[in-house]
């Protein structure tokens, strides 16, 4: 099974999912999957955000980073996380 963008980018993007609950999950999700360092420097990019647009844009780009490194499956967790919030 192969995730394509258009599976998750309405879970990321969604007009229910609110500010605050996605930075937050991005915030603590990024940390536990990238480690130390690159999540980090993902929080970061998640803390400079202006706006929910911005921070929808880092979502993504931050699925398909989890993507790239741990797969489907890592994605599906994440994005039921979102649902969850």
């Amino acid at each position: 099974y192969e995730i394509r963008p258009r599976d998750w980018s309405s879970d990321v993007c969604s007009s229910d999912l609110g500010y605050a609950p996605l930075y937050e999950a991005l915030s603590i999700h990024a940390k536990e999957a990238l480690g130390l360092v690159a999540g980090y420097r993902f929080v970061l990019e998640v803390e400079r955000c202006s706006g929910a647009a911005d921070l929808q844009a880092v979502g993504l780009r931050y699925v398909q980073l989890l993507a790239d490194k741990h797969g489907a499956a890592a994605v599906k967790r994440f994005t039921t996380l979102l649902k969850a919030a």
